[in-house]
């Protein structure tokens, strides 16, 4: 009977298991949607030379409309006359200034966010160029700017496009069979759908379970004198496999729960991993009260007695800091809103989450059941002193860690100690109802203290990053901006010819400046231009006027109070001087005048509103919610109040705040801040 058992339990969770891992590699295969993608990339260049032959052939007046060609299929036409553009299908792609002499055939061009695949021919003197569309890469992402691969590739979300040939990269072939470019699929979601996930992670926990039983199985059927080495070696070995589970990353992307949106930690990277860190966790706490005993001797003398009080009220304290860090970084560190008191905030995940905190302090109070167990011939009163003290010297070495435990968690662990130490004649007669009842009382109301309190620490750092956000606030619309503006710079001429010594003229400049690049949302802004050779110093003003080094002085700017707008030439500046403020680098080489640099600082104008600018261009994320939160804030700019939000009545000077350089705690009369 007892193989038997012993059999069908290891071939149901070796089955479960097997099944789980089958279900969760039913994925969608990344060589399968790479080859669909390359009969698509084929069919658009066939369609693309067969439309650039029919368009070649007749006047610009009589051309079909392709406009929906190119929303369908991503497919643009545009035909050159001596370098300029003279016909576009599509207005949406800024290619006024784009040389065509300088793009190759069968090559990718990058412009406006976009990747495309040229193809260049040439009929009647002009040149043809056709542009398809591969994929976008926006730095904001609404309802009409999407990321990723062109809709018609069906390539999973996450995959881009590289020049380079990886280890996690595809090549994908032209019609000549030269490699166009490579698909780089090492951040590709290629996670299954929800029902195959859900359907993995049921078998995958059955199998787990049975796993388990198989475990308790063991260790019932041994014998007493052989219990506690099996039950040190089921320790280890669950233990190791648990180790190798994590590390591996078997689990991660494939298994419902299994990412880190939700939860992440080192010790439990998903929310997944902490769910089965639990059960694991309770499990070894279960064989340690069912199967683990200290043998007699060692109970016989009185020192040995004392010094096993000490050691098993360790193993009790260290349960302890397992069960609250595990049960805090729950609230601290996870997406999640878990307030006991709320219903309105229960959700599946935070079912998982109270369904933690209960096994977590139910392997505590298995231990600390098995202690009373274990020790019932010492005087109760002599353990619970002893745990006391202990108690004791681990809130005194968390507070000096910096990792303080809360005095709710000390107080419940002391109560509980106690209560299965003076109850332990009940657990024995089996008389537990009434003693479970006192347990979970104090439990709930631990519980709810233990969330309200960390949840309101969390909402408090929060709130605290927004008003740092605040203080420190960035453009959105400017920094979505500053890409095409850098690319107009580099390949303005005029501006690069204006700066030359022979030809400089500041008035001139400025006036340049300002009608071609600083008009419409740049009027927001005021703009500060400074012309720069490496050799050139510029003046500064402060308590002293001196001389400094003109390229040594911005890159200090740069560095050290700069952060660099992706994919530009600008930096967004942290001047903390209540206004926003960004500073651009545009740098100019001449075969006989060497470098020459144009620096351009854009401080915004004190206004208590961002001008108008249409909605379209930003995503939900990026409008403010302010009005939702409970921040106050004001912006000062030289001491004096220019704007404010929220409740709180600030000053019309800053001089209450100037000494405060970091977040504070203070008062008012009916509020606290």
């Amino acid at each position: 009977m007892k193989i038997r058992s012993f059999l069908v339990l290891s071939m149901v969770s070796f089955v479960s298991v097997f099944v789980a891992v089958l279900i969760s590699a039913d994925n969608k295969n990344i060589e399968r949607s790479v080859q669909f993608a390359q009969d698509v990339f084929n069919e658009k260049i066939q369609t693309a030379k067969e439309y650039s032959a029919i368009l070649s052939e007749l006047d610009i007046d009589k051309r079909i409309e392709l406009k929906s060609l190119d929303k369908a299929e991503g497919i643009g036409f545009y035909e050159f006359e001596n370098d300029s553009l003279i016909y576009w299908s599509n207005n949406t792609i800024p290619l006024a200034k784009i040389n065509i002499d300088t793009l190759e055939n069968k090559s990718l061009l990058t412009i406006a966010y976009s990747n495309y695949f040229c193809l260049i021919d040439s009929h009647s003197g002009n040149k043809f160029l056709t542009l398809i569309h591969l994929s976008s890469q926006f730095p904001y992402e609404n309802k009409f700017l999407k990321n990723g691969f062109n809709s018609s590739f069906r390539l999973p979300s996450g995959t881009k496009i590289s020049l380079y040939q990886s280890e996690n990269t595809l090549p994908v072939y032209d019609l000549d069979e030269n490699v166009a470019f490579y698909i780089d699929y090492s951040q590709t979601d290629q996670g299954v759908k929800i029902g195959f996930q859900i359907a993995a992670t049921f078998f995958f926990f059955l199998g787990i379970f049975f796993l388990l039983s198989v475990v308790r199985l063991l260790l019932y059927h041994t014998s007493e004198q052989q219990r506690n080495k099996f039950a040190a070696l089921a320790f280890f070995g669950l233990i190791v496999f648990r180790y190798v589970l994590l590390i591996s990353g078997l689990l991660n992307n494939h298994l419902f729960l299994f990412d880190p949106f939700i939860y992440a930690t080192r010790i439990a990277p998903t929310f997944g991993d902490l769910l089965l860190n639990t059960f694991f966790f309770v499990f070894l706490t279960y064989l340690l009260n069912r199967f683990v005993k200290v043998p007699k001797k060692f109970l016989t003398y009185s020192f040995n007695r004392h010094a096993w009080v000490g050691i098993l009220n360790l193993v009790f304290i260290l349960t302890l800091v397992y069960a609250y860090y595990t049960s805090a970084s729950l609230i601290t560190h996870s997406s999640m809103k878990v307030v006991v008191h709320n219903i309105s905030q229960l959700r599946f995940p935070v079912v998982i989450a109270y369904l933690v905190f209960a096994l977590n302090y139910l392997g505590l109070l298995l231990v600390a059941v098995w202690i009373s167990r274990t020790l019932h011939a010492v005087k109760f009163y002599r353990i619970i002193i002893n745990c006391y003290v202990q108690l004791g010297l681990l809130v005194l070495i968390t507070f000096l860690l910096d990792f303080p435990i809360d005095a709710y968690t000390i107080i419940f662990a002391a109560l509980l100690f106690a209560l299965s130490i003076v109850f332990q004649e009940q657990f024995k007669r089996n008389a537990i109802l009434s003693t479970l009842v006192v347990l979970l009382m104090f439990f709930s109301v631990y519980i709810m203290l233990f969330s309200t309190r960390l949840t309101d620490k969390k909402d408090f750092q929060i709130n605290k990053s927004q008003a740092i956000s605040l203080s420190t606030e960035h453009d959105p619309i400017a920094e979505y901006l500053f890409d095409d503006l850098t690319i107009k710079f580099k390949g303005d001429t005029t501006l690069k010819n204006m700066l030359l010594p022979e030809q400089f003229n500041f008035d001139r400049l400025y006036d340049y400046l300002t009608k071609n690049y600083f008009s419409g949302y740049w009027k927001s802004y005021e703009a500060r231009i400074t012309i720069c050779r490496p050799s050139d110093s510029v003046q500064i003003n402060g308590n002293e006027m001196f001389w400094y080094p003109c390229y040594s002085f911005f890159e200090e700017l740069s560095t050290n109070f700069g952060m660099q707008i992706p994919g530009t030439n600008f930096y967004y500046i942290d001047k903390l001087s209540g206004l926003i403020n960004y500073f651009g680098w545009i740098e100019y080489a001449y075969s006989d005048k060497g470098l020459i640099s144009l620096f351009i600082e854009l401080d915004s104008r004190l206004t208590t509103k961002p001008l108008g600018y249409p909605e379209l261009l930003l995503d939900e994320g990026l409008k403010s919610k302010r009005d939702a939160s409970e921040i106050s804030y004001a912006k000062y700019h030289k001491g004096k109040l220019i704007s404010h939000h929220g409740d709180y009545g600030y000053s019309l000077i800053s001089k209450a705040f100037q000494k405060k350089n970091d977040a504070v705690f203070f008062t008012t009369v009916s509020n606290n801040y």
